[in-house]
């Protein structure tokens, strides 16, 4: 489609090579209630500079790459379901749709992939369903997106995975059943508020590598196997989360940089509630109680940790004094 605004509607597309529908810089289609079905290469390739591709309500089947937004686009992606593609929706450096209401299931790399590049802008995000993708929404290379009230669910990697430089707000979203819920790495920088994040069989929040910077405030984080884990030199804000009732440890802070872990309640975890090994910014005001394992441990600590208080004495050391006195 070179030019104009072309209505696609009600199409079935089966191509032996490139893609199904192509999209020219100076054209407005609306491809709307379509199935592609074992598309070669792309479904709908957005070429760079087009500003208003409408893709709504199709059936994306078993594509490599379902929708292809290249450098510089815009529109919309609403509605659609995307079945076993390899990547449903990918977006390079400075294509900025929006993607809301649509099913990501069983994706083989990843539901949604944006690779940002220099001076990216802000691409929503918002009521997506990604289950059982190998990822659910991939965010590298200076890509900022704003993602919100979505559902993650049965991915067998990372719902979230923001590396090399990925950016990015995650708020209002549900993380439930994936191998890990959001992972951050490789000098990334995110901001995760206000989700709830449950059921993962690794951890909810993973944070690692030099560099990478994650802020988590006011999420839920619960019955997961471990809470938030930090690790190899990454610096993380861990503020007013609700930590509880995961099978292993609340928050660990392993040889990560200096994280701040401040307003927390960290209770009912099977495993200690708090571990700190090597290096922490500060600790203070944060509800530990009633954990199996210890309420805070700290280990081979390098620099000093502001508590809000002074301890208080250890009380006589049955298992639940002991655990109160550690709880404070």
């Amino acid at each position: 489609i070179k030019e104009g605004n072309v209505l696609i509607d009600r199409c079935r597309f089966r191509s032996q090579f490139g893609c199904c529908v192509g999209v020219g810089p100076l054209s407005s289609p609306t491809v709307q209630g379509c199935l592609f079905d074992e598309t070669p290469d792309y479904g709908v390739f957005v070429s760079q500079g087009c500003a208003t591709a409408r893709i709504r309500r199709n059936l994306f089947l078993r594509c490599p790459a379902a929708v292809y937004f290249a450098e510089d686009t815009n529109g919309v992606v609403e509605g659609n379901e995307f079945s076993e593609a390899e990547v449903g929706v990918m977006m390079l450096c400075r294509a900025e749709p929006t993607v809301k209401e649509n099913l990501f299931r069983g994706c083989a790399q990843c539901g949604v992939a944006l690779s940002g590049g220099e001076a990216s802008r802000r691409a929503p995000l918002t009521a997506n369903e990604f289950q059982g993708c190998r990822c659910g929404l991939l965010v590298e290379n200076q890509a900022h997106p704003i993602v919100e009230k979505n559902v993650f669910s049965g991915c067998t990697g990372s719902g979230v995975l923001v590396r090399c430089g990925g950016r990015g707000s995650y708020s209002f979203n549900d993380f439930v059943g994936n191998a890990v819920g959001i992972a951050v790495e490789g000098g990334s920088a995110v901001t995760v508020t206000k989700n709830s994040l449950h059921g993962h069989s690794t951890a909810a929040v993973a944070v690692r590598h030099q560099g990478t910077v994650c802020t988590l405030r006011e999420n839920e984080i619960f019955e997961n196997v471990l809470g938030v884990l930090v690790q190899e030199g990454s610096a993380c804000g861990v503020l007013h989360n609700q930590v509880h009732h995961n099978s292993g440890v609340g928050i660990e802070l392993k040889a990560s940089g200096a994280c701040r872990v401040v307003g927390n309640g960290v209770v009912h975890n099977e495993g200690d509630g708090i571990v700190v090994e090597q290096q922490l910014g500060e600790l203070s005001d944060n509800l530990v109680q009633f954990n199996k394992g210890c309420g805070i441990v700290l280990s081979h600590i390098r620099a000093a940790v502001p508590l809000a208080s002074e301890p208080s004495p250890m009380p006589p050391t049955t298992p639940t004094s002991a655990t109160s006195a550690a709880d404070r």
